[in-house]
């Protein structure tokens, strides 16, 4: 009986997180509801899968909490992956907010991003959805298949704009494209035509 009061009450969660903005769906091996004083707390296990629109999550763990069910804690090896945008992030530990839109790590990640044809390595990172915008920090690395060159570049903080497909390198930023090596304190780069823009103390390699 008690196990049929779980699943009722299971379902009955799915159907409430279905009246917001983005339908959320979730399964797993092992899937726990909690009460925790005057709100609801699943917990999945054991193949964790979640999905909010085009973005799906897979972790060792997720907890799913707060006012309508809008927090999401995942742990473990996690894997998020945003189809719309053509992103992939891994890393041990991610947080998502679906009323804010926003992922938060502050770990090691790894990012993928097919559509701009880039790679990046940074110990945290901030991704809003609704604005399309991802903030990396603390020992930035990206690498990014510029017309068949590579260009690298390194920063203590990057902000990627997908939307306008714009990266913003701050604090000992460094660009390397083909043979050419840029440094300055603030960086810039046009991803639709490799445009590069410095700003501060500037130093350059320039090869022909």
């Amino acid at each position: 009986m008690k196990n049929k009061l779980l699943v009722s009450a299971i379902l009955l969660s799915m159907c409430i997180m279905r009246l917001f903005a983005e339908p959320i769906s979730f399964s797993g091996g092992y899937t726990q509801l909690k009460m925790q004083q005057d709100h609801q707390v699943i917990q999945l296990k054991e193949g964790a899968h979640v999905t909010i629109g085009s973005l799906s999550i897979d972790a060792d763990t997720i907890e799913i909490s707060g006012k309508d069910y809008a927090l999401l804690t995942c742990s473990g090896t996690v894997l998020v992956k945003d189809s719309d945008k053509g992103l992939t992030i891994r890393c041990n530990e991610i947080s998502y907010d679906r009323s804010s839109q926003i992922i938060r790590v502050n770990s090691f990640i790894e990012l993928d991003d097919t559509s701009d044809a880039l790679h990046a390595t940074a110990s945290g990172l901030s991704y809003n959805r609704g604005s399309g915008k991802i903030d990396l920090q603390v020992a930035v690395k990206l690498y990014h298949d510029a017309d068949g060159k590579l260009m690298k570049c390194n920063a203590d903080y990057l902000s990627f704009d997908t939307e306008q497909n714009n990266l913003a390198l701050l604090g000992n930023a460094k660009v390397t494209y083909a043979k050419d090596i840029y440094d300055a304190q603030a960086i810039s780069v046009d991803l639709k035509d490799n445009r590069i823009t410095m700003d501060g103390s500037i130093r350059g390699t320039v090869n022909d």
